[in-house]
């Protein structure tokens, strides 16, 4: 029985190592989700954890005839890409995790 308790131990320690692997690359990983307008372009970047870390949005003549309703769609539209690839990409490294 010790020799199974010491076991369980062992792949406790060694599925925590992985989480954290993962955790890791997940905060690492940085996709872009696009979303535009004639001319405005709005760019949006997740990490694999689905946090937006960044937000850019072209300057142009357009931009500032845009309304504020456009826009917002426009930023929703790309962090919805954004995050939906990251998902996708969070996916991959489960399934690797389950292969390997």
């Amino acid at each position: 029985m010790g020799n199974n308790m010491f076991d369980m131990i062992k792949q406790a320690s060694q599925m925590k190592a992985q989480v954290m692997k993962i955790e890791k690359e997940l905060t690492a990983m940085k996709i872009e989700g696009e979303s535009s307008k004639g001319e405005v372009k709005v760019t949006a970047l997740v990490n694999g954890k689905l946090d937006v870390i960044g937000l850019s949005i072209t300057e142009s003549e357009e931009t500032k005839k845009l309304d504020i309703k456009d826009l917002t769609k426009l930023v929703l539209g790309a962090i919805t890409k954004a995050q939906s690839e990251a998902k996708n990409e969070a996916a991959k490294i489960a399934r690797n995790l389950q292969l390997g």
